[in-house]
């Protein structure tokens, strides 16, 4: 899904496209929405918020498709989601970006085939967001996430 990042150390900023980080925290606030009342209607405002953010990333992989296949390369994008040559972008602490990417998937995850067990890991997902966050303001790096 996130195929465009490169591999970055994770105290790092990742360059992402203003509109996927968007998109993304259209998501998160989404998510809390579903959290704060778990129910068929926030159900549904988190599917709409996660078919968003996938046109998005349709968007962009068309975008490097074309851009690798005129220029014979297969190289990531510069920057996460770009959709144009002259994307503009935002700088994304980059476990920050991890813990995005995990609240998607779990926020895909509760929407489809809701349990308690979704439920809990879209919570914990969220708050890992929010750890990362909080210690991202601090100026302090997160601890290393185990692969």
């Amino acid at each position: 899904m996130f195929g465009h990042r490169r591999h970055q150390p994770e105290v790092d900023e990742v360059p992402v496209d203003v509109h996927l980080e968007r998109d993304l925290s259209e998501v998160v606030g989404a998510v809390d929405g579903h959290l704060a009342a778990p129910t068929d209607t926030s159900r549904k405002a988190l599917l709409d918020s996660l078919e968003l953010l996938d046109a998005q990333l349709d968007a962009a992989d068309t975008f490097s498709r074309a851009v690798s296949g005129a220029l014979g390369l297969n190289a990531g994008a510069p920057v996460i989601g770009e959709t144009s040559g002259t994307p503009e972008a935002v700088e994304v602490y980059g476990a920050e970006f991890q813990a995005q990417v995990a609240l998607v998937k779990a926020a895909k995850d509760e929407v489809r085939g809701p349990t308690s067990d979704t439920l809990s890991a879209l919570r914990t997902a969220r708050g890992a967001l929010d750890s990362v966050r909080a210690q991202e303001a601090t100026g302090r790096p997160p601890p290393p996430r185990e692969r």
